[in-house]
């Protein structure tokens, strides 16, 4: 597997400075730690076949644990923050109205979809290929279906802004019939409210 220097700001550092050119100087007192936030939305053979584009977290109050770990609203609450460091999409098989197992994506489905994040209404990826992801084209794949990217900037969201991951699907012919659930996972370093150090 082939090692990556991406400079020396840590993403502690990062997410620091971030924070504080928007006066939010009390996240440096938070509780770090890791975080994974993830969204699933549910497409049909038909939009699949026409080509749809997915906006994760968007409506995110509409769907609940499973198919979502955020509550109510696509932004972080106060003292929480996420310095992004990895993405990956999952699909599963609908069968009789019910979710199967989860897997990476595979370049038969969806591998020339674009990715693109927005935060706060700005463009902070800007379509960039699933395909880059996905083992073969992956210079961090270390095995066969490895579907993990590596962001090469780790893009900061800070709390209170809202976020939207966007996945641009060019039509698909081999969609299943009952169309699939397609899920998003944003990971990194991040800070949770600590109120006992803070208040």
């Amino acid at each position: 597997m082939r090692e990556v220097t991406r400079g020396t700001v840590t993403p502690q550092q990062k997410g620091i400075s971030v924070n504080n050119r928007f006066q939010n100087t009390n996240i440096k007192y938070q509780q770090g730690t890791s975080r994974s936030i993830y969204d699933t939305i549910t497409v049909t053979q038909a939009e699949l076949q026409q080509g749809v584009t997915l906006r994760f977290f968007e409506d995110v109050q509409n769907r609940t644990f499973p198919l979502t770990n955020l509550d109510n609203t696509n932004q972080l609450t106060v003292g929480e923050t996420l310095i992004t460091e990895n993405y990956y999409l999952a699909s599963a098989d609908i069968s009789e109205g019910a979710i199967g197992k989860f897997a990476p994506l595979s370049t038969d489905e969806i591998g020339k979809a674009e990715f693109s994040l927005e935060i706060g209404n700005s463009l902070t990826i800007k379509r960039l290929p699933v395909l880059s992801s996905l083992n073969g084209f992956n210079p961090n794949a270390g095995f066969e279906g490895y579907a993990v990217y590596n962001f090469y900037t780790q893009v900061v969201i800070p709390p209170l802004m809202n976020f939207v991951a966007i996945v641009r699907i060019p039509p698909f012919a081999g969609a299943p019939a009952e169309g699939l659930a397609i899920r998003l996972n944003v990971e990194g370093v991040g800070s949770i409210l600590a109120p006992r150090t803070t208040f």
